[in-house]
Formats: structure tokens, sequence, C-alpha cells
């Protein structure tokens, strides 16, 4: 996938085998390396040494957040949780460290590449399931607040915001501090989906095109 099979390690010069998050980081650190169309300047670690450290298990969420969509899959998040879980890196922490921000990031980019149910249930079981049920409220959070930014791009172009939208959005708001499962949360997904598509159509609509 990424030429990195034969390499070795750095820390511990293991190959890098089949393991496809070396791969995923080395591409965010470093595109024309992953590549190999020119000299890698990074070092490359296995999974389990880049987990070695806060920083290194932080970015290595941030480049799976990021990846191209060719090397994410359900199972490589996985495999990063399960890892992060061996590593000591997966721990109740409700402050919301930089690690579950990137966490809730990537469920939210790839969620219709991901299977919620089964990653929160893992996450269940490696955390506990009231860090998992905060996890998955925050996910919803971070999926509305997403849904408000890209409306509000839209109505800059209207003079005055459509108040039912914005008590709308209160209400939507409301719905997530309760207590959510991952098929609402997938359901909210969609309503967010098309809430944006009727949103893109309205403001775009009363757009005045001058063809003069």
């Amino acid at each position: 996938m990424s030429g990195l099979a034969e390499t070795l390690c750095y820390i511990c010069e293991e190959p890098i085998g089949d393991d496809p998050l070396p791969g995923i980081v080395l591409f965010f650190i470093d595109p024309y390396g992953w590549t190999m169309e020119s000299e890698r300047t990074e070092h490359v670690f296995c999974t389990e040494c880049q987990l070695l450290t806060d920083d290194g298990a932080t970015e290595a969420m941030l480049a799976l957040e990021n990846a191209p969509p060719q090397l994410f899959t359900h199972k490589v998040l996985l495999d990063l949780l399960i890892a992060l879980s061996l590593a000591g890196k997966l721990v109740v922490d409700f402050s919301f460290p930089a690690l579950y921000g990137y966490l809730v990031d990537a469920m939210y980019r790839w969620r219709y590449k991901i299977r919620l149910t089964e990653v929160m249930d893992a996450l269940a079981i490696m955390t506990s399931r009231d860090f998992a049920d905060f996890l998955l409220q925050r996910l919803a959070q971070h999926a509305l607040a997403v849904n408000v930014r890209q409306l509000l791009q839209y109505r800059g172009a209207v003079p005055d915001a459509a108040l039912g939208e914005d008590l709308e959005t209160a209400s939507l708001a409301g719905w997530t501090t309760r207590v959510l499962t991952p098929p609402a949360v997938e359901d909210f997904f969609m309503q967010l989906d098309e809430r944006l598509n009727r949103g893109s159509y309205r403001y775009n609509s009363t757009i005045r095109v001058d063809n003069d």
C-alpha cells in the first residue's frame, strides 16, 4: 500500500509489515515521502512505538482523521483504539483532551464509513459505558456545530437570518444533551445533512444573479 512493508521502525527496528497506521501517519506528515517520490525526511514508527508517548498517540489520531479516503477503514479505527488501550492511552478523562477531540472529529468525518455501534461498544469495553456515552454526546454536539457553521456560510448572502432556523438549532442542541444511542446519532447525522441541503437550496435560491 505505502511501500513501507520492509521499512524498519526507527525505535525498535522491526519491519513495519502490513500495519496501515505508519503509512497513514507518514502521509499526514510527509505526503511525498509516503509515495516515495522524494527522500523521506521523517522517521517511521510502528504502531506500538508511535503510541509510546501522549504526543505520538494524539498525532496518530489526528493523522487518521485526515487520512485519504483510500487509506481509512472501519478496521483501522478499531485497531487504533485497541492499540491505544494496550498502550495505556485510552483512559477515562472527562476533561476531553486533544486525543478524544480528534477521535470525535475522525468519527464525524468518517461517519458513513464506520459502524458506530461497534465503535461505541468497543470504547465502552475499553473505558466505561459512561465515558463512551459522553463521547457519543460530544460527537452529536460536534456534528451540530459543523452543520451550523456550514449553514452560516450559506446564510451570509442573506441580510436577515431566519428565526425559524435558529429555533430549530436550539431544539437540536437540546436533543444532544439527552441520553443518546448510536442508531439515534446516525439518524441525527442524516437529519443534519438534509437540513444542510435545504439551507443550501434556500439561501442560494435567494441570491440575485445579474446577467447584464
